[in-house]
């Protein structure tokens, strides 16, 4: 996958290329994340709210990605455009309050 500038826009989109599925690929729901960083890379870490006992709900930890800064970076950018281009279809997205940033 490669990062393309757009002339119009500041922004960044990733060009879908052709790609062909390992056969290891599978398909995560996600309503949970952790996000990190080390001196290399930045990591994420996805898993969903599960009751784990009744009663108590729990993250589960389904997949830990890593990646590099710069790529990291152009996810971000790309995930921006996406989540703007959906809201310009479906309406827009309320943020969870746990998920807005603290002033």
């Amino acid at each position: 996958m490669s990062v393309k500038k757009n002339d119009r826009r500041d922004t960044v989109q990733m060009e879908k290329a052709a790609s062909i599925k390992s056969p290891h690929f599978r398909i995560i729901y996600s309503n949970n994340l952790r996000a990190g960083i080390s001196d290399w890379d930045i990591q994420l870490t996805f898993g969903r709210l599960e009751e784990v006992e009744i009663g108590k709900v729990a993250p589960v930890d389904y997949a830990h990605i890593m990646m590099s800064p710069g790529f990291a970076k152009a996810v971000s950018l790309n995930l921006v455009e996406t989540i703007r281009q959906y809201e310009l279809r479906f309406g827009a997205i309320p943020a969870p309050k746990v998920a807005q940033p603290k002033s």
